[in-house]
């Protein structure tokens, strides 16, 4: 009976840290840009674009960091990593980038990016994602997080 007991208590204990945690994780940090109609990302629609070339530094589970021709590093938010594959993008750490888009907070939100003399579109005029559809949900949601190279 007190093995059972014991089993029990551990059982329960696991299920409850494992319910903790997925509740802890949240969402991505407050600054990060988001799209809405009134939101940040509509800044993109709103904006001077600017067109700057750098360097990919590092991939990050919520996008990458790329270090600009002036020497300052910035994160940047292509997409994600299955509307990337999707586009035909595929970015490694050294790769050279030209992307047109503007600054948001601490991030870069391109609109454009050219890769080796390709030109790939991430978002609309709006400044909608081009992996949202028109009631705000992902398109093609698989998987998670960027492919680690």
């Amino acid at each position: 009976m007190k093995k059972v007991l014991t089993i029990l208590g551990v059982t329960f204990l696991a299920v409850s840290l494992f319910i903790t945690g997925a509740f802890a994780q949240g969402g991505p940090p407050a600054n990060r840009p988001r799209y809405n109609k009134t939101g940040t990302y509509n800044q993109v629609a709103t904006q001077n674009n600017v067109t700057v070339v750098g360097t990919v530094k590092s991939v990050l589970s919520g996008g990458y960091t790329v270090t600009l021709s002036d020497g300052k590093t910035v994160k940047v938010g292509f997409g994600p990593y299955w509307y990337l594959e999707k586009i035909g993008l595929e970015l490694k750490v050294g790769d050279s980038v030209t992307m047109t888009g503007v600054f948001v907070n601490d991030y870069f939100v391109p609109i454009s990016v050219v890769k080796d003399g390709n030109t790939y579109t991430l978002r609309g005029s709006d400044g909608r994602p081009l992996w949202i559809n028109s009631k705000g949900s992902q398109k093609n949601k698989k998987g998670r997080g960027p492919k680690r190279y």
